[in-house]
């Protein structure tokens, strides 16, 4: 979040798996696509990529 406005995304967080090291990345503008591709996996999902980014 960014400290200077409220309700506001001012980037990403990252982490390597292999590795453990957290990466930081700040953005002017954010996308999110975290939906719309429900029928390639099972079990389906249900909203849970859109639902962490709130």
């Amino acid at each position: 979040m960014d400290d200077a406005k409220d309700n506001r995304v001012a980037g990403a967080v990252g982490f390597n798996v292999r590795t453990g090291n957290y990466h930081v990345f700040f953005f002017k503008t954010v996308i999110v696509g975290a939906v719309g591709a429900a029928d390639i996996f099972i079990p389906r999902s249900v909203g849970e990529g859109e639902g962490r980014v709130w």
